[in-house]
């Protein structure tokens, strides 16, 4: 009896020390997974990311006639050549004028045709002004106009001009100078002084039609110019359509000139009728001599 009593009482125990073991290895493991939950990389791996593009300048202080904007471009494609835009926020000369490049002022239409404006925005008059990117030279520089030149505003100026500076200078303009009684069209070789006849020829036209040709031949011993009724060929305009001619015998070197046209205000004085101004120039050509 005694002996199935002490071997009951050990297979009791075996089975209490068991059970305890099982808990307690148990116990372990779900503290182990708990407080060491699977390790994290020491690196944080790269995520990609889409490229952010470089923003173009809209401007450049070094070649500005090569920069381009989508609304405002400093260069323009007109005639089978580039031309800078004048834009400033300052008054400059001629006149002086606040020059825009903006396309209320500077455009080419469907046609190929030029469009300058002089508009006011903001209580400030706004000009026009181009300049081939190219260098021209002694040759013949040759303009179609499609608007009236005849009857600007007193305070208007058309500029259809070759260009390096103040003494190598030819112009064809258009103005009554701020004097509405005034000849309207000029031709001149700068320098000053101007001595009509010399340098300067003054003329008072008028005219029935919006087409004008009007072109200069620059050599190195005189300048010729002419202004005619109507759209022609560099001299093919016939005699009856001639406004006028003039042929100035001073010598001006030509080296480094560029084709100009502007339109622009005399004194920077607003048009005295107060209502804005639009010039159309059909073509422009350069013939190399």
């Amino acid at each position: 009896m005694k002996k199935r009593i002490l071997a009951a009482i050990l297979v009791l125990a075996l089975l209490i020390l068991s059970t305890g073991l099982l808990s307690t290895a148990s116990a372990f493991n779900f503290q182990r997974f708990r407080s060491f939950p699977r390790s994290t990389p020491t690196t944080t791996p790269t995520i990609p990311t889409t490229p952010t593009a470089t923003p173009t300048p809209t401007s450049s202080p070094t070649t500005p006639a090569s920069v381009t904007t989508t609304t405002q471009s400093s260069t323009i494609y007109f005639s089978g050549y580039t031309w800078w835009v004048e834009n400033t926020e300052t008054p400059r000369k001629p006149g002086p004028n606040y020059w825009s490049n903006s396309p209320e002022n500077v455009w080419v239409d469907e046609n190929g045709w030029l469009h300058l404006q002089i508009t006011n925005r903001n209580g400030k008059w706004y000009c026009a002004e181009l300049t081939t990117t190219q260098t021209l030279g002694y040759g013949t520089y040759a303009f179609q106009v499609a608007s009236r030149t005849d009857n600007f505003d007193k305070n208007v100026v058309l500029g259809l001009f070759a260009y390096k500076d103040d003494t190598h200078e030819i112009d064809i303009e258009f103005s009554k100078w701020g004097i509405a009684d005034y000849k309207n069209g000029w031709f001149t070789v700068q320098p000053r002084p101007y001595v009509e006849g010399e340098n300067q020829k003054a003329f008072d036209f008028q005219l029935s039609g919006d087409y004008t040709s009007h072109y200069f031949t620059w050599n190195s011993r005189s300048i010729y110019f002419e202004s005619a009724h109507g759209h022609y060929p560099v001299g093919t305009a016939p005699q009856a359509n001639i406004i006028q001619s003039f042929t100035s015998y001073k010598s001006v070197s030509a080296q480094e000139v560029k084709g100009h046209i502007n339109l622009w205000l005399y004194n920077g004085n607003p048009p005295s009728d107060g209502n804005p101004v639009e010039v159309i120039i059909k073509s422009f050509q350069f013939i190399s001599s």
